[in-house]
């Protein structure tokens, strides 16, 4: 039987379902939106739980780890796999099963950066050369936890004033990071007299900051904008 793409749904082949067409679209569709959601939108992290203990477990918790809501109802023993007299960098990765059943895998690296890019950290666990726990330290500094923030929608608006010879056109930057900044930016929406023409520019747009082109074709040099920009923040 053949499955979906991220979260390996059933689709249904079989002639004996009279509704196979209908039924296969279906499936790709919740498949298609609930990994676009969960994997371009929802930030990866943990949610709760996840802990470090000194007695070489991960507690009882839930993630989101690359694009899968995982989940462990029980502490999970990982003394396999650490290393003695070292630094042991943990974290979460998905497995085959992760998408349609929340399972999820706890990995160590001696290494920070060696922790693939859509695993989720969780801190390190530190052992002496005997194999006992020295430290066992959910938010390391030098492998700070991973949290799946909770998303909202916010807007932010503002005014721009300043001078632009008339004629001419000029580049400014709105930097609004100290007041919010977005995840996931969605939009702005910028409001200039008739005359007076803006390109939002993709070099130095982030979720903080924005950069505009402002053609000035009136007759004064004085021009004032107002802007509004949402997202999920």
């Amino acid at each position: 039987m053949a499955q979906t793409e991220n979260y390996q749904l059933d689709i249904l082949t079989s002639d004996d379902f009279v509704t196979e067409a209908w039924v296969q679209r279906l499936v790709k569709v919740l498949d298609r939106a609930l990994g676009e959601f969960l994997q371009q939108w929802m930030l990866g992290g943990v949610i709760s739980g996840w802990s470090l203990g000194t007695d070489k477990t991960v507690s009882a918790g839930e993630g989101v780890v690359n694009g899968c809501h995982c989940k462990t109802t029980t502490s999970t023993d990982i003394s396999g796999i650490l290393a003695s007299g070292a630094t042991n960098y943990v974290y979460a990765t998905n497995t085959s099963t992760s998408a349609p059943d929340g399972d999820v895998a706890f990995q160590a690296t001696q290494v920070a950066a060696n922790i693939p890019s859509t695993a989720v950290r969780l801190g390190k666990i530190v052992l002496d050369a005997a194999g006992n726990v020295t430290e066992a330290d959910d938010n390391p500094a030098d492998c700070p936890r991973d949290y799946a923030k909770p998303l909202r929608y916010r807007r932010i608006g503002g005014q721009w004033s300043g001078t632009i010879t008339a004629g001419t056109s000029v580049y400014i930057a709105v930097d609004h990071s100290s007041t919010l900044s977005f995840d996931v930016p969605l939009g702005l929406e910028v409001s200039a007299p008739a005359d007076v023409h803006c390109v939002v520019c993709a070099d130095g747009t982030d979720g903080g900051q924005f950069r505009l082109k402002i053609w000035n074709d009136s007759t004064s040099n004085d021009v004032t904008l107002t802007w509004t920009r949402y997202g999920f923040a």
